[in-house]
């Protein structure tokens, strides 16, 4: 990963020490999980929003809100394990999968959101 921007080897606590053990076997670091949250706020928000600026707004759009501010308040989740250390990665860009119709066909396309919130790159 040479495009990946690290700040540096962070302080690894015991608890990450042991992980990091148990990982030793995995060619794959990354966590996955799973969360159940009442969203009705969310969708009365969306629906107001919608309304009152004409524009589209989904559950998708929060949840990228949602994460890269997580992400900024947390930064230590914002890590990667190489060569059995872990490290912070410098930006904090959000990917999501799109589904995109052109010229009647329907695919998938990785957009990225960059801590800047301005911009969006397409293709990874």
């Amino acid at each position: 990963m040479p495009n990946v921007k690290l700040i540096g080897k962070q302080t690894i606590s015991p608890f990450r020490k042991i992980a990091l053990g148990t990982w030793q076997t995995a060619y794959d670091p990354s966590i996955y999980g799973t969360l159940r949250l009442r969203a009705d706020a969310a969708l009365d928000y969306i629906e107001k929003f919608r309304k009152k600026y004409g524009k589209k707004l989904t559950i998708t759009h929060l949840v990228a809100k949602a994460v890269g501010a997580a992400l900024t308040d947390c930064p230590e989740a914002n890590a990667i394990l190489r060569w059995n250390n872990i490290h912070q990665r410098e930006n904090i860009d959000v990917s999501f999968l799109v589904l995109m119709v052109a010229d009647g066909k329907k695919d998938l396309l990785p957009i990225r959101l960059t801590q800047h919130g301005t911009t969006c790159s397409i293709g990874g």
